[in-house]
Parts: structure tokens; sequence; C-alpha cells
């Protein structure tokens, strides 16, 4: 997980529904591996914790190839809006 709160490029990204791996933290994620991305607030009152991409990687090369297919065609689909 790494807090993205305070880089405005990814917050604004992630708030305009652009795919993680084309906003600059999720990209760093995606180039580290990670195949599935989960945008994260964890609260605990008012305002406690921080926003968090979370990026995950898998070991099953079958499950990377499927992810991979999946995250190719959700950013042709955003570049092609």
């Amino acid at each position: 997980m790494v807090i993205y709160e305070g880089h405005k490029e990814t917050e604004r990204g992630l708030q305009r529904n652009i795919p993680p791996p084309a906003t600059p933290i999720g990209n760093l994620l995606f180039q580290s591996g990670c195949i599935w991305f989960k945008d994260w607030y964890f609260t605990g009152g008012y305002k406690e914790g921080s926003v968090k991409l979370q990026g995950e990687k898998t070991a099953n090369k079958e499950a990377r190839r499927k992810a991979l297919v999946e995250i190719h065609q959700e950013l042709s689909d955003f570049l092609n809006c």
C-alpha cells in the first residue's frame, strides 16, 4: 500500500476514474509487478486515516496473464473514450 494523499496527480486521476496503472503511483506499483489494485480509505473516526493505493502480485502465471489482459483492455477502453 502506498499513501497518495498530497500527490495531486494520483489523487485527481483516481477521483476521475483513471485506471490505477495510468496514474503515477499506480504505474510504479504496476512496474514493480502488481496486477490488482484497490483504492482504500480506512476511517477510524474523523479523517484519521490516509488514502492508500494497494497493489498486489500473484505467483500464479495464468492469473497474472489474465490480469494483464484485463489491464490492457481497461487502459485501451479508457484511452478510446
